[in-house]
């Protein structure tokens, strides 16, 4: 019985150490992705596009997509990373989509449609997307 008590509590502090030694390496990747580049290479490779705002506060990280011509719907793969306070302020992915600065705190972001059913739509979606309150503005 005290052979079973003795391996029960040995199992409970090598299980008990290796969940405390995974949040000190969690820890220790956050710190080294203080540079937006190696943390853009990280999500997405090398293939790596990167646009500066007008003041260098925010820069936009994009995935460069291949022109597929077998997969029409490419999906965009993006994250604004604040140069001052060394964080993701905001990411997201979508298909069809065309991401570009429209001032320093927003973003244009344009869609197009999978299906276009009408002539006269040209099936592009624009909205403005401010960065600070995650607000869509719609553009007419």
């Amino acid at each position: 019985m005290n052979r079973y008590r003795i391996i029960v509590i040995v199992l409970m502090v090598i299980l008990s150490a290796c969940t405390t030694n995974k949040a000190i390496v969690k820890h220790d990747e956050l710190a080294q992705y203080s540079d937006y580049r190696s943390l853009a290479k990280e999500k997405y490779g090398v293939n790596v596009e990167f646009n500066f705002n007008s003041d260098s506060t925010f820069v936009l990280c994009q995935k460069v997509i291949s022109r597929d011509a077998l997969n029409p719907n490419q999906v965009r793969e993006f994250f604004v990373f604040d140069t001052k306070n060394n964080r993701i302020i905001y990411e997201d992915k979508m298909a069809n989509a065309k991401v570009a600065w429209y001032n320093k705190t927003q973003l244009l972001i344009t869609r197009r449609k999978g299906f276009i059913e009408d002539e006269v739509d040209t099936g592009k979606r624009s909205y403005v997307l401010d960065l600070y309150s995650k607000n869509k503005i719609i553009q007419p």
